[in-house]
């Protein structure tokens, strides 16, 4: 996730890591369009940020087209769209920030139906736990997933691959897990070559689309059969 704000970071992540990595872009990078572009052309499917309101807003701020709570609906869907504007051929969209608007079903609700009449999916970063995100997205049948583990908080080598151990858990344990990583060197490194373990570990790498919840009673759909899917 993050990424576009920084060339190398964003090269990095895009030439570097296995195909079936999903790849988060920040709507503000300069020249978003082009990389989505390169990103989708060697193979990854790629998601926009759509960033929202947090609790403590103005002091952490997620910029001038951020979701609030206190703006008409109509203001919340035209920033949305122009979020999509940004970019084209993204699969969905990653919550930025937002502890304070994914808690308010009055205001994510109309922005979450405008997301299903696109035919895109949406994906809950985990942090906020009263997010009200999948719980609506289920009710209107918008394909959605909701991040496991955040790989990277501490971007130490040993606190990443023991997140990824858990991320392997967690993938066992429900079909399925979804965890999230910065454009950081180590975590682009580790990644890498945890990806080539999976295999031996009867997991298989699947994008964003492959794990996302389609209904309430959906399962998990993936290309390779009798493997579980986890992705980033």
């Amino acid at each position: 996730t993050g990424l576009g704000l920084s060339r190398v970071a964003t090269t990095a992540a895009i030439n570097n890591t296995p195909s079936d990595v999903t790849l988060a872009f920040n709507p503000y990078a300069k020249g978003v369009g082009n990389w989505v572009s390169l990103a989708r052309g060697v193979g990854h499917e790629t998601l926009i940020i759509l960033p929202m309101e947090p609790t403590d807003f103005p002091i952490s701020d997620p910029g001038p087209f951020a979701l609030q709570v206190d703006l008409q609906k109509t203001e919340n869907i035209d920033r949305l769209r122009y979020i999509l504007s940004v970019s084209m051929g993204n699969v969905g969209l990653l919550q930025m920030m937002g502890t304070r608007f994914v808690s308010s079903a009055k205001a994510l609700e109309p922005v979450l139906k405008e997301i299903h009449s696109r035919g895109l999916l949406i994906i809950d970063n985990g942090l906020a736990k009263d997010s009200k995100i999948t719980e609506i997205a289920a009710t209107i049948g918008l394909p959605r997933g909701r991040s496991d583990i955040f790989l990277d908080q501490d971007a130490s080598r040993s606190a990443i691959m023991q997140k990824l151990s858990a991320l392997e858990s967690a993938a066992r344990k429900n079909k399925s897990a979804i965890g999230i990583a910065q454009p950081l060197p180590n975590s682009i490194s580790l990644i890498m070559n945890w990806a080539k373990t999976l295999d031996t570990k009867k997991l298989v790498l699947a994008p964003i689309s492959a794990v996302a919840k389609i209904s309430s009673k959906s399962k998990m759909l993936v290309s390779k059969p009798n493997l579980q899917p986890t992705n980033k």
